[in-house]
């Protein structure tokens, strides 16, 4: 089974969705970026007791989040608690038309067949804060343009990898 968590700005969703797509149980939790892995943990299983789920249930995890200061703490609640470690990428919503490509890509990488690297992305207003959010451990890979890669070789001295170069 599936744990998506999404987390918002106002509210966290979990939700469990069995190898049919059936949701079989939904939760929120207010956003509070102070709260850690084993507090959600604990709370996410009490709730998910009560749906007859247990963390042997899940096989796989997908974040997604506009708050990056939570994505830590639900990344090691998924580690921890559920044995799972999604894939997160970082880009720039520099406008509303970007959210609807992370969305396809997501469902590709997702799609029909099972994913051995279960992908999520996390958008960011800004380069600087993804690379920032990179180099931090926040995300597992950025969607640079070439002076925020610049950015990053320079931060890290030359310790980054670029996998692919983007044609815009």
């Amino acid at each position: 089974m599936l744990l998506a968590i999404d987390s918002g700005n106002t509210n966290i969703v979990f939700a469990v969705f069995d190898d049919e797509g059936a949701v079989r149980g939904e939760w929120r939790s207010s956003s509070h970026t102070d709260r850690t892995a084993d507090e959600f943990g604990v709370w996410l299983e009490q709730l998910m007791k009560s749906a007859n789920l247990t963390p042997a249930d899940i096989t796989a995890s997908i974040i997604a989040t506009v708050v990056p200061a939570t994505l830590f703490n639900l990344k090691t609640l998924c580690r921890e608690y559920f044995g799972c470690d999604p894939l997160i990428v970082g880009a720039v919503a520099y406008t509303p038309n970007v959210v609807p490509i992370w969305e396809g890509i997501r469902e590709y990488f997702n799609g029909p067949s099972e994913s051995d690297a279960p992908m999520d992305f996390v958008l960011y207003s800004n380069y600087g804060r993804l690379v920032t959010s990179l180099i931090a451990g926040h995300i597992d890979i950025a969607w640079n343009t070439n002076l925020a890669y610049v950015r990053t070789v320079m931060q890290t001295d030359g310790h980054c990898i670029a996998l692919a170069q983007r044609d815009t």
